[in-house]
């Protein structure tokens, strides 16, 4: 695997609909410490894309973001920080 890809990861929302998420590069990380702003641009930086019935066709966008309930975005939020919370441990190990 190179070190150069990033971890993905695919959550189940259940009823056909998942939402794929990658970990962020370094210089990701930088960037968007340094513009400072709010969860919602760490979140987008993080969805590869999501699929199903429920997101009716609609693209990942901020303003889509905005349109979910607070509970996925939370459990979206949580995954995200898993995900990049796990790469760091693994690459410690």
């Amino acid at each position: 695997m190179s070190l150069f890809t990033t971890p993905t990861k695919v959550v189940d929302l259940g009823d056909g609909n998942t939402v794929t998420l990658r970990s962020l590069t370094y210089g990701e990380v930088k960037h968007l410490s340094a513009a400072g702003g709010d969860d919602d641009r760490w979140l987008l930086a993080c969805i590869l894309r999501w699929d199903g019935p429920g997101f009716d066709g609609t693209e990942p966008s901020r303003e889509a973001v905005e349109r979910l309930p607070v509970q996925l975005v939370t459990l979206l939020t949580r995954e995200v920080a898993g995900l990049i919370g796990q790469e760091t441990a693994e690459k410690k190990a």
